[in-house]
């Protein structure tokens, strides 16, 4: 008895259903954008400038007179009314297919972003490519110049400014919560602004100039309006629950002249609105956990009295934060801490009427800021 055979004709209608390759790219084949930097024009057009990963590692064989070598990556440039248009133009200039799939960092230049950025919003919105995990940084001058610059201890710049923009210095803003802001109702978006400033030593071999993380943009709507700095970016860290690892510096109990830090390991900030028939007010409330990182004050600091007066300041030190960086917002009109989103959860048919009003309501808001509790866990000594 022979065996079964399966007909020939069935294994090739088989193979009609089969998948494959027909719409795969090869690596090689790919022009892969780090960074995406947006600038506008004095005649009105978008310049954009394409931070794509060097696959030579130099100059090809006469090519040195086309590239802009910066870190790690080749600069191309072009520019456009529309920046779908600038992208495709820059293409002309590629002998590989541009990708933003695997785009680290988009920097907006000073003026796009004081101008309105609603053209790079509405494009970042609809381009499926663009990653909703990269980070979004305002340069403090142009896209540009920044995507130029070295950076300590990266040898590819725009991977090295994506791990700035997330490390725990500043607002860690990536394209997903931007766009959210920019279309949720009440919520204005909130930026790391960062800089180049020159080198503060005159040492020989140290780089002209530095790039900085220099504070965090405060937009309206899709403008930019002003900056959170200092103290006032402290306060930001509590207010976004980012202020893990943030330094406090507070004077040295009974000894004035001189300071000490602490480490924070946990910070946590609740907000939460009252509504009246006048007016909306908010009662924030921080409370942290800490380390004593530096104790220059001389005497003993581990007496419980002297923690209990260092607790005291160190907390002080936060509601004088949290405040100046409400009072900054408040001042501007804008939300960027989306207090609104409390309101509209808590009081839904009252937001109806607040929401079209929203950043006046914001500015006239009262604000109760308290600091319940800062506690030093430990003084970190060697054990």
């Amino acid at each position: 008895m022979g065996r079964p055979r399966v007909p020939a004709l069935g294994l090739l209608v088989a193979l009609l259903f089969l998948t494959g390759c027909w719409s795969r790219r090869e690596a090689n084949d790919l022009a892969v954008v780090l960074a995406l930097g947006i600038d506008r024009s004095e005649s009105g057009d978008l310049q954009v400038t394409l931070a794509i990963a060097d696959p030579v590692g130099g100059p090809g064989k006469g090519d040195e007179e086309l590239r802009v070598d910066a870190g790690g990556t080749v600069l191309v440039l072009a520019g456009a009314p529309t920046l779908a248009d600038a992208i495709w133009r820059s293409q002309r200039k590629i002998p590989r297919q541009v990708t933003l799939q695997h785009s680290q960092v988009i920097v907006l230049g000073q003026r796009m972003a004081r101008e309105g950025i609603g053209e790079v919003s509405d494009f970042l919105l609809r381009a499926h490519e663009v990653r909703l995990t990269s980070q979004i940084v305002v340069a403090r001058g142009t896209a540009r110049d920044l995507l130029t610059q070295p950076l300590l201890l990266e040898s590819v710049m725009p991977m090295g400014l994506g791990e700035l923009t997330r490390s725990r210095a500043s607002p860690r803003v990536n394209l997903k919560d931007f766009l959210r802001a920019l279309v949720e109702p009440g919520w204005d978006p909130l930026a790391p602004v960062v800089g180049v400033v020159p080198h503060p030593t005159g040492e020989r071999r140290a780089p002209p100039s530095e790039v900085m993380i220099e504070g965090a943009g405060i937009f309206r709507g899709d403008r930019w309006v002003g900056e959170l700095t200092g103290s006032e970016l402290e306060g930001a860290m509590w207010l976004r629950g980012q202020a893990r690892d943030q330094v406090l510096t507070v004077p040295c109990p009974g000894n004035p002249g001189r300071r000490l830090s602490a480490r924070v390991q946990r910070g946590l900030t609740a907000v939460d609105p009252v509504l009246s028939e006048a007016s909306v007010r908010f009662r924030v409330t921080a409370w942290g956990e800490v380390v004593i990182a530096d104790v220059p004050c001389g005497g003993v600091v581990s007496e419980p009295e002297t923690l209990a007066k260092v607790e005291e300041a160190l907390a002080s030190h936060v509601r004088d934060a949290i405040t100046r960086a409400l009072g900054r917002t408040q001042a501007l009109g804008a939300d960027v801490w989306n207090f609104a989103q409390r309101v509209r959860i808590r009081y839904p048919g009252a937001w109806r009427d607040l929401e079209p009003r929203w950043p006046e309501v914001f500015r006239r808001a009262a604000m109760e800021i308290d600091v319940a509790r800062m506690t030093i866990t430990h003084t970190e000594l060697t054990r």
